[in-house]
């Protein structure tokens, strides 16, 4: 394969981004500027009991949740 081939390979198994070696330094850091950007606004950290309380919670039927308060 060539640096083409493996691109296209990537993006077709749903890769978010990828940089072809050699890369670029300007390149490289154009687009980690773009995901800084896209991704600004998310959490910097969620510890695994609070995501699996908040799924738990969104996942349970409204009177459930009134069932676990009484």
């Amino acid at each position: 394969m060539n640096g083409a081939a493996d691109e296209a390979q990537a993006i077709y198994a749903g890769v978010q981004d990828f940089i072809r070696k050699p890369f670029d330094p300007a390149l490289l850091v154009r687009r980690v500027g773009r995901m800084i950007r896209l991704r600004g606004d998310r959490p910097r950290h969620v510890d695994l009991r609070t995501a699996l309380a908040i799924d738990c919670e969104l996942a349970a039927p409204p009177n459930a949740m009134a069932r676990q308060m009484h």
